[in-house]
């Protein structure tokens, strides 16, 4: 079946929650408790399927009917949905592979460029890929070293001048044909490249808990909170497949241009279909020996993934959030990081191709999470 996807714009800012609690540590309340952006694939999935449960008869509160899971949680035909990516304009973009660098000469400051209007066109103000000096590759070295691992192969530039200094391409985001470019250790045009500057803005917003019963105000529970506010020109984009087409009565389904509930504070976001996206074409390499980690992976033990040679990759992030359905906190657990490049020792086969469903934790694949979580791009070096 064919990946359906779904572009969606929010109407005003928005706020996704991560594991810390607003009221454990006092310095986190005054100081704003951080909204993470991207949000979580499963944030912006549970977002959709409620649009579809809805559309079958749900009032909107409480569990769902045993009809409705029936439609949305079957375990023969279920929902795959792809990872969260956003689009500028018609460019879609992905974080920006961790084995492209910046080449930076050795003492060398940058210039300071203003980012108090981020939001601007290109036109009146500098890109911030302007400030990149040379772009380069990680690759595996040719000869191991010995560490407290042993002896491994370590990420290296080939061929490196003695003036320069490796500086990662932290906060950037690429263009598709950018990122096709670096699967196959090509470098991309500059342009390709958006700082989250040039995406996105931070928001900070105060607000007050109210007491349900007297629709008054607590006293004491004052908070702030930081919020994402996106440039008008950018979006959320994901992809969906197996989902129904049939609402309980037979009646036909189509969610289009319509409002949805995103996030946390009930913010709302437009929702509507697109069908100029095709990822097929990351998947065409025959003799792939690295692998682009698209959304969050979750691997507990990137040292226990057979066949790798070695790995571009920042530390492990840890997602966590609410549920809903049963009003308790989600644990939090580790996660391999969008843009994380794995340099494998042969070429993959198709059952390597399946690895993120063979060493991820086995409460993911009990919930079938999988199919929300792991999607990856394969190359060559």
């Amino acid at each position: 079946m064919t990946m359906q996807f779904f572009e969606i714009k929010p109407t005003d800012t928005l706020f996704f929650r991560d594991g810390r609690p607003f009221n454990q540590d006092e310095t986190i309340t005054l100081a704003g408790v951080k909204s993470i952006f991207p949000p979580s694939p499963a944030t912006v999935a549970g977002a959709i399927m409620a649009i579809y449960a809805k559309k079958m008869g749900w009032s909107g509160c409480g569990a769902w009917e045993k009809s409705i899971k029936d439609k949305l949680e079957n375990k023969e035909t279920p929902l795959i949905f792809s990872g969260v990516f956003l689009k500028k304009g018609s460019d879609i973009l992905f974080p920006v592979s961790q084995h492209l660098i910046e080449l930076r000469p050795n003492g060398k400051k940058l210039k300071e460029i203003d980012n108090k209007n981020p939001c601007q066109n290109k036109e009146e103000k500098n890109r911030k890929f302007n400030e990149l000096h040379e772009l380069a590759f990680l690759t595996p070295s040719k000869d191991t070293y010995k560490t407290d691992l042993g002896e491994v192969y370590l990420p290296e530039v080939k061929n490196q001048k003695d003036e320069t200094v490796i500086k990662p391409l932290d906060g950037y985001w690429i263009t598709q044909a950018g990122l096709e470019q670096c699967l196959k250790l090509k470098k991309p045009n500059e342009s390709t490249l958006y700082h989250q500057s040039e995406l996105w803005q931070l928001e900070s917003k105060t607000g007050i808990e109210r007491n349900y019963e007297t629709h008054s105000v607590n006293q004491g529970m004052l908070y702030t909170s930081t919020h994402i506010r996106m440039c008008t020109d950018v979006s959320i984009v994901i992809g969906v497949e197996n989902l129904p087409t049939k609402n309980l009565k037979n009646e036909t389904i189509a969610i289009n241009n319509e409002l949805m509930i995103l996030g946390g504070e009930a913010r709302t976001a437009n929702i509507t279909n697109t069908n100029s996206i095709d990822f097929s074409i990351f998947n065409s390499t025959k003799n792939s020996n690295l692998i682009y980690i698209a959304s969050p992976t979750p691997v507990t033990d990137p040292q226990a993934i057979p066949n790798v040679k070695t790995a571009c990759m920042p530390r492990q992030m840890r997602i966590g959030g609410w549920n809903s359905v049963t009003f308790k906190p989600l644990p939090l657990t580790p996660f391999l990081v969008p843009g994380t490049v794995l340099f494998m020792k042969t070429e993959n086969t198709e059952v390597e191709k399946n690895w993120a469903d063979d060493w991820a934790s086995n409460e993911f694949k009990v919930a079938q999470i999988n199919k929300i979580y792991g999607q990856s791009f394969f190359g060559e070096c």
